[in-house]
Order: C-alpha cells, then sequence, then structure tokens
C-alpha cells in the first residue's frame, strides 16, 4: 500500500469551535477592550477506502498504532511508578530515563524485531506515533 495512493484517499474535515474565557456575557464599554476568545482546530479525516482489502489494510494500521501507543504508554507508567516508589523508599532520586522521540524509535525498532505481525506493517505510519506520544 503506498502512500500517494493512500493520502488520495484522505478527505479533510474541518471543524472549528470557540470557547469563551469566561461564561458570562459583557456588553462592551467604550473604556474596555473587547474579550479574546480562544479558538480551538481539529482537523479529522475520514478514509473511504475502495476495497475490502484497504479496508483491512487499514483497520490492521490502526491497530498496529494503538498496540504501539498503549504499549509505550504502559511501558512509561511502570516505569514512572517505580521511580517514584524507589525515591520514597530510599530517599534517591533515580536517573530519569529518556523519553525522546529517538529513544522512543530504538525501543520500537526492538518490538518491531520481536513481533512477526508487525514487522508485516509499513514502519513510518505506526512509528509516528511515538512521535505525539514523545511529545507528551
Amino acid at each position: 500500500m503506498g502512500l500517494i495512493s493512500l493520502t488520495k484517499q484522505l478527505i479533510p474535515i474541518i471543524s472549528y469551535s470557540r470557547q469563551d474565557a469566561e461564561s458570562s456575557v459583557i456588553e462592551p464599554d467604550a473604556r474596555c477592550e473587547p474579550r479574546m476568545t480562544r479558538g480551538h482546530r481539529n482537523i479529522t479525516y475520514r478514509l473511504l477506502p475502495v476495497t475490502r482489502t484497504r479496508a483491512k489494510q487499514l483497520d490492521r494500521l490502526a491497530g498496529a498504532c494503538r498496540f504501539v501507543w498503549n504499549h509505550f504508554l504502559t511501558e512509561r507508567l511502570a516505569t514512572y511508578q517505580f521511580d517514584r516508589c524507589f525515591e520514597a523508599t530510599y530517599g534517591i532520586k533515580p536517573q530519569a530515563s529518556s523519553t525522546s522521540f529517538y529513544t522512543l524509535g530504538k525501543e520500537f525498532t526492538q518490538l518491531r524485531n520481536r513481533l512477526a505481525w508487525l514487522r508485516e506493517l509499513p514502519f513510518a505510519p505506526v512509528r509516528y506515533a511515538l512521535k505525539y506520544q514523545a511529545e507528551t
């Protein structure tokens, strides 16, 4: 499944939602500036596969992204809880492990080498899920 053929089938759906900083409505006064509102922009892509085979491939790819995200999130949470317990018990703060995209990418390569079904899928979209995890 080529990336070019996949991107031709993406349909962007852009939705905007506006949230006011305050819930009450205040009439503007000549002495004060108008209130600023924050706008949030969401872009949602709807994938429309042409064939059932393509739909199954996209479903497997989405499942792999979820699996990798949850696997590394669980791993990070376990490390965090162990570090907190270690610090509370011994009073020594352990050296923090890196959660950069580079280190997550290296760990993803090791995970991909262990799991045969993950090797069958393209690695770039699945690994890209880790980029969002590294940024958060």
